[in-house]
């Protein structure tokens, strides 16, 4: 139900319902755009109108929304309000924000991970090389095939930063 009193708007066990609207959260301000407020048991329909709710005020004409010590419940597009009143709190836009910047930090450091993969790959591509001979290879040994260290084998390219021999 809808009791106005001196030029105040108090909701008491009540639902709030928003068709055909849309909710728009920016820093600390809540605000109702192009939408139809309709107040179930209540004879108050906003309709076609702009509403802007900073701190715990609705700014209307001639009247404030009052909206003290309440819990807000979000379900698919219906507002339903619990124990009696609606309120929003600095301290969810606070939380919404420190989440963001949480989502920011960990984009960093995945980019910060990437760099670092990267600059890895481009110290093995550039790895230098040195040609060296090992023993003579069985004739079993084909052109191509890598060898370890210390294995018989043609006359090799050795990877100075690994322990292999590429047959030339």
């Amino acid at each position: 139900c809808g009791l106005l009193t001196s030029s105040t708007l108090v909701l008491t066990s009540s639902t709030l319902v928003l068709t055909s609207s849309t909710l728009v959260l920016t820093s600390s301000t809540l605000v109702l755009t192009s939408s139809t407020l309709v107040l179930t048991s209540s004879t108050l329909v906003l309709t076609s109108s702009t509403r802007v709710l900073t701190s715990s005020t609705l700014v209307l004409t001639s009247s404030t929304l009052v909206l003290t010590s309440s819990t807000l419940v979000l379900t698919s597009s219906t507002l339903v309000l619990t124990s009696s009143t609606l309120v929003l709190t600095s301290s969810t836009l606070v939380l919404t924000s420190s989440t963001r910047i949480l989502t920011s930090s960990t984009l960093v450091l995945t980019s910060s991970t990437l760099v670092l993969t990267s600059s890895t790959l481009s110290h093995v591509t550039c790895c230098h090389h040195r040609r060296s001979a090992p023993p003579q290879a069985p004739p079993s040994v084909t052109k191509g095939r890598r060898l370890r260290v210390g294995q018989r084998g043609m006359v090799c390219e050795k990877w100075a930063c690994t322990d292999e021999y590429r047959c030339l």
